[in-house]
């Protein structure tokens, strides 16, 4: 039986733990009936298996070599080979890195196993083994007979030892050796498939102890490459002994690659360099010369036009640096746009010619669309609206507010700062504000005011005046109105107005009339004071007055005027008129009385009636 095998385990049965009267769930597969035998340097595997499930939370379960049992911890004592609570039972360091563990690591299922390999075996290791379970209150077992290891001596035990760090173009030399009384040479070889090295020397020695020795420049190719070594008639794998060699170089085969060759604005762009190196070198990425970042990926979560630009990444250790190759970001975003206006004064007159431009100072891709707002509206201005030159050949008032020129292309668009334009133009449209209701009581104050459409502001204000008899006035004011104090009937008059500023004489406005109120005048009563009985009769009474007056005409006798039949009668705007045939009972006196919003007032005279 060779020793890749586990020929060499005895029959072992395990304890029977009277804990709840259970039997152990553990079993070691039996092979021999005498003790286990193993050759120095190889491995040996103890199989263990798990019978019935177990669910025990926290358990715990270890291998033992010299396992006893202290009646005062109530446990069993020994060397610790392998522990899954290292916290509570250590591996002792002379087992540390040669055992592995090969079962599973929650021991739930029936079949699991909880075997264990040892390797590199020394002849110290020789002695009894046990496996020991301890999960809740008393479910502990251990097995009852112990696995008896014999570890003989190997004259073909190989010594293969890894050179220390090299260097590219050091030479190397690798040295594998047995004991004199191994009946078989060591024999090097190179297990890496992909390219071989070079060899310059192989050489036997078979001096105490026999040895075989290979040398050869190293190659940075060389780094991490594997070399076995055994005897010539081994068949045991675990008396193989390999080693790895490693080259320190300085960085080699640098490549700088980019997510995307072309990103929007505000996307996101990974640049990643790799190189080959030992030590792993330091990556640094570089734009135009300046450091950017330093690790060999870099993600860019939010790219801007700025960014824009070649970029290369430094591979750098303690041997050298290499440089790799150009990568470019081509950040794809909106135009950025201005207003240039000629003339370039913000302020302009009527009628004067305007041209505005849209200049877009960068724009990736370059191809631009143009689009003309005034006022955050849309222009569409002799159909030029879309064009980079917007002209006005004759600007007027309207023209004046706040442009902006809209600059887009593939990727987006962007909006110029608005520029306002201020049109400067002399009085229009000047009126007096409530022309058609000027009234004002006789004694009081009126306000007349004009109103006027003007940039800059008038400097001055020129009223105009006419009255009823066609005189004329003119005054001048700063201010946009005129006061009229203690107004009487003389006032009565139509007003004009005009405004002028810097840059003209506004035209008149229309006129503007102004009406006092006053109570009536005292009435012009006109009739005979003496009449022929049967004679016709004429009583007319005027009055001035504004609003017009209501008249009216009584008679009376005495005391108790009444108001008089008009029979034939005719009444305009403040007269009154009465025509009748007096008889004898028309006798008496007669009284006009007139009445407004404001006042009233009367006349009354006596009319005599004689007897024929």
């Amino acid at each position: 039986m060779n020793a890749q095998t586990v020929g060499w385990l005895v029959f072992l049965t395990l304890i029977q733990n009277f804990s709840f009267g259970e039997i152990s769930p553990f079993n070691i597969e039996q092979h021999k009936l005498n003790a286990t035998e193993a050759t120095e340097g190889s491995c040996i595997e103890i199989k263990c298996t798990v019978t019935r499930s177990l669910t025990d939370v926290g358990a715990s379960w270890f291998w033992l070599k010299d396992a006893k049992y202290i009646d005062a911890d109530k446990d069993y004592t020994g060397t610790v080979i392998y522990s899954t609570d290292q916290s509570q039972r250590p591996v002792s360091p002379d087992f540390k890195d040669r055992v592995k563990y090969i079962g599973y690591s929650l021991l739930k299922w029936k079949n699991d196993l909880c075997s264990i390999l040892i390797c590199n075996l020394k002849k110290s290791d020789s002695g009894p083994y046990s496996f020991r379970y301890v999960g809740q209150g008393d479910r502990k077992w251990i097995t009852q007979k112990n696995v008896t290891l014999t570890v003989t001596e190997n004259p073909c035990l190989i010594t293969f030892n890894k050179p220390s760090v090299i260097k590219e173009s050091d030479n190397v030399e690798l040295t594998c050796s047995t004991l004199s009384s191994c009946p078989s040479n060591p024999q090097i070889e190179d297990l890496t498939q992909l390219t071989s090295t070079r060899v310059s020397d192989t050489q036997q020695h078979n001096e105490t102890p026999k040895s075989t020795r290979v040398s050869f420049q190293a190659r940075w190719q060389d780094d991490g490459k594997m070399f076995s070594c055994q005897t010539q008639d081994n068949k045991d794998k675990y008396l193989i002994r390999n080693i790895s060699i490693t080259v320190e170089y300085a960085p080699k085969e640098i490549e700088a690659k980019i997510s995307s060759d072309s990103v929007k604005e505000g996307e996101s762009v990974t640049l990643t360099c790799s190189a080959k190196g030992r030590p792993v070198p330091t990556f640094t990425w570089f734009n135009n010369g300046h450091k950017q970042f330093s690790e060999a990926k870099w993600l860019i979560t939010s790219v801007n036009e700025l960014q824009t630009g070649n970029y290369s990444c430094e591979a750098r250790n303690q041997h050298g640096y290499i440089t790799s190759n150009p990568v470019v970001i081509d950040v794809k975003y909106p135009p950025h746009v201005e207003i240039m206006k000629t003339p370039p004064d913000s302020t302009v007159e009527q009628g004067d010619k305007m041209t505005l431009t849209c200049s877009v100072t960068r724009s990736n891709p370059r191809s631009v669309t143009y689009t003309w707002l005034k006022d955050g509206k849309q222009i569409c201005h002799q159909s030029i609206c879309t064009q980079r030159i917007y002209t006005v050949d004759r600007i007027e008032p309207e023209d004046r507010g706040s442009y902006t020129c809209k600059a887009s292309n593939a990727v987006g668009f962007r909006t110029s700062e608005p520029l306002t334009v201020d049109v400067q133009y002399g009085p229009r449209n000047t009126a007096i504000a409530n022309k058609e209701s000027l009234k004002v009581k006789v004694g009081q104050s009126l306000t007349l005011t004009c109103n006027t459409d003007a940039n800059p502001a008038p400097q001055s204000y020129s009223w105009g005046s006419e009255n009823k008899n066609k005189q004329q006035t003119f005054t001048t004011t700063k201010e946009n109105f005129l006061q009229l104090n203690n107004v009487q009937r003389a006032d009565e008059a139509c007003y004009t107005c005009n405004a002028s500023n810097a840059i003209s004489r506004g035209h008149d406005s229309e006129r503007a009339c102004i009406h006092v109120l006053y109570p009536p005048t005292e009435p012009r009563l006109s009739m005979d004071a003496e009449v022929t009985e049967g004679q016709r009769v004429i009583i007319s009474c005027t009055v001035e007055s504004f609003p017009t007056s209501d008249l009216s005409l009584t008679w009376s006798t005495g005391s108790n005027p009444r108001p008089v039949t008009l029979l034939s009668r005719w009444q305009s705007d403040n007269t009154l008129q009465h025509i009748f045939n007096v008889n004898s009972s028309d006798a008496g006196f007669y009284k006009c009385s007139a009445t407004n919003s404001e006042g009233s007032n009367s006349k009354q005279r006596e009319l005599v009636v004689k007897c024929e």
